[in-house]
């Protein structure tokens, strides 16, 4: 995996060739259609989601990964990486990004 990281002023940079492995896009589909999918329904038809609930599942995804692991434990993680999980998790909580 190549990942490349630039700083110019005050916007961050970051090129990389990283891809799922086949398991973990399964992984994630599972979750998608087996979870999510199904909780959403449920929650839909009791009227249990609350009129902001997709901004709210855009905050979690991007918060997630933020709270459950130090993104910048360069002990555990070269600084790369450390920067391709902080822009993975922002990606994911980037709306504009995801609809299009």
């Amino acid at each position: 995996m190549q990942i490349s990281v630039e700083i110019r002023g005050s916007d961050i940079y970051l090129e990389h060739d990283f891809e799922l492995t086949m398991i973990r896009k399964a992984i994630f589909e599972t979750k998608l259609h087996d979870l999510y999918a199904p909780l959403k329904e449920i929650l839909g038809a009791r009227n249990d989601l609350s009129a902001d609930w997709s901004e709210v599942v855009w905050l979690a995804m991007m918060c997630c990964p933020l709270l459950t692991m130090n993104l910048l434990d360069v002990k555990r993680l070269s600084p790369a990486l450390c920067w391709l999980g902080l822009a993975q998790a922002i990606e994911m909580g980037n709306r504009s990004l995801n609809e299009g």
